[in-house]
């Protein structure tokens, strides 16, 4: 699933947060910043404790935007974290620290573009889409990939089930995609995972909040209170999509 947390200026998750979302999306993180002159991003963080090491180094008055990754394609690794820089070299891509004048993230995924062992749906489609957008002289013109209207409209066109978080040189922000939510004021979160800790019995225990579910592993978990739902098979796959899981006695997907 991933998922993306855009955060303004002066307002940053806390641990607990941070925690949530990568215990439910711990195939590796990263984030892009801007400072007015260029966007800097930093990825390949494949451990917790690394991860929000760097980003306590990231100033506090900027716009941060965050990414917490499940593999769906392209491999996993360090190369294959999000977010990434706007261009159509696949090496470029894959680098670990980079500055440019927009980062991207995304958090979904994109069927209609060519994938292999080395590049994922996110990489394909900014090479042979987002790329040449922002080279488009309509789009240019009239403010880059985070202003320009056209821009806004290809972009949710071609993504459609996705979401997107743009961010240029001069800290504008672009989201793209329906899902987004508010996890507070200033946070805007690009699905609801973040409410969620999940356990599927992988995680080391610094990552894994063992008062969520009373101690019981997840499986015995779901046999408990979960073997007639519906959505039982997703739970199991991807970790709990309704507050059933830990949050009373409620039941239901939740939209």
């Amino acid at each position: 699933m991933c998922i993306i947390l855009s955060c303004s200026p002066y307002v940053r998750p806390d641990e607990k947060l941070i925690k949530t979302c990568w215990t439910g999306n711990p195939d590796g993180g990263g984030y892009m910043w801007a400072d007015g002159d260029t966007v800097h991003i930093s990825k390949g963080y494949m451990a917790l404790r690394d991860y929000k090491r760097a980003l306590a180094d990231v100033p506090a008055d900027v716009p941060l935007v965050l990414h917490m990754r499940i593999g769906t394609s392209g491999g996993y690794g360090p190369g294959a974290t999000h977010p990434y820089p706007v261009c159509r070299d696949l090496g470029t891509l894959h680098a670990l620290d980079v500055d440019c004048p927009v980062g991207i993230a995304h958090n979904g995924v994109l069927t209609n573009v060519p994938t292999s062992a080395t590049m994922s749906d996110t990489q394909s489609y900014i090479r042979d889409v987002v790329a040449p957008l922002a080279s488009r002289r309509a789009v240019k013109s009239h403010g880059g990939l985070c202003r320009s209207t056209l821009a806004k409209r290809t972009l949710s066109n071609t993504s459609r089930g996705s979401r997107l978080a743009l961010l240029d040189a001069h800290g504008h922000v672009r989201l793209t995609g329906a899902g987004w939510s508010p996890v507070c004021r200033g946070i805007q979160a690009s699905n609801q995972s973040w409410k969620y800790p999940r356990y599927l019995g992988w995680y080391d225990d610094t990552d894994f909040d063992t008062d969520f579910y009373d101690g019981a592993p997840y499986a015995d978990a779901l046999d408990a209170w979960c073997a007639d739902c519906p959505s039982r098979g997703t739970c199991a796959a991807y970790g709990p999509v309704c507050p059933g899981m830990g949050y009373g006695d409620s039941r239901g997907v939740v939209a």
